[in-house]
C-alpha cells in the first residue's frame, strides 16, 4: 500500500563517492550551497 513519506527520511545518492548521502548545507557569498556529508563535494541544486 502506498502512503506518504516524510522528506527527512529521503537521502541523496552522491556521484563522487557512490553512495547515498545526507546534506549539509554551507552559506556562500552566492547563496546557500547543498554538500556532500561523506565527501565535501557540491550537489546539483534541486530542479
Amino acid at each position: 500500500k502506498e502512503a506518504p513519506m516524510a522528506s527527512s527520511n529521503v537521502m541523496l545518492y552522491c556521484q563522487e563517492c557512490k553512495s547515498v548521502t545526507r546534506v549539509s548545507v554551507k552559506v556562500t557569498e552566492n547563496g546557500k550551497v547543498r554538500i556532500c556529508k561523506h565527501c565535501g563535494v557540491n550537489l546539483p541544486d534541486k530542479h
